[in-house]
């Protein structure tokens, strides 16, 4: 998760690890995470704790015999889906911008 731009807390209690890992055997860590970024982009705070998306991970359908779920080293990270545009990753690309101008007139003096 936090490759696809979701850090949380992973403090859970035993229990919550046991469902945790049921849930990946029964759905794969890409659907859990692809899943998690509907939920974060739709929160009206930002989740602190992985606690956060267990409720909904319950609800996901199991992925079929066919399509074994891919848990391990090697998983596919999905990228989180942004509906809207970053106001945070705009002003980073501005910052950018302007300290690449301002090193342009530094050189051209």
């Amino acid at each position: 998760m936090t490759g696809a731009g979701m850090a949380v807390s992973w403090e859970l209690a035993a229990a919550e690890w046991v469902l945790l890992q049921a849930l990946i055997e029964r759905c794969g860590v890409p659907i859990l995470v692809d899943h998690a970024g509907g939920a974060w982009q739709a929160a009206r705070t930002r989740p602190r704790s992985a606690r956060y998306f267990l409720a909904g991970w319950r609800s996901l359908p199991s992925v079929p015999a066919h399509m074994p779920a891919s848990t391990g080293p090697g998983a596919t990270v999905v990228a989180l889906r942004s509906t809207r545009p970053s106001t945070t990753d705009q002003r980073v690309r501005d910052g950018l911008d302007l300290a690449a101008r301002l090193r342009e007139q530094e050189t051209a003096q």
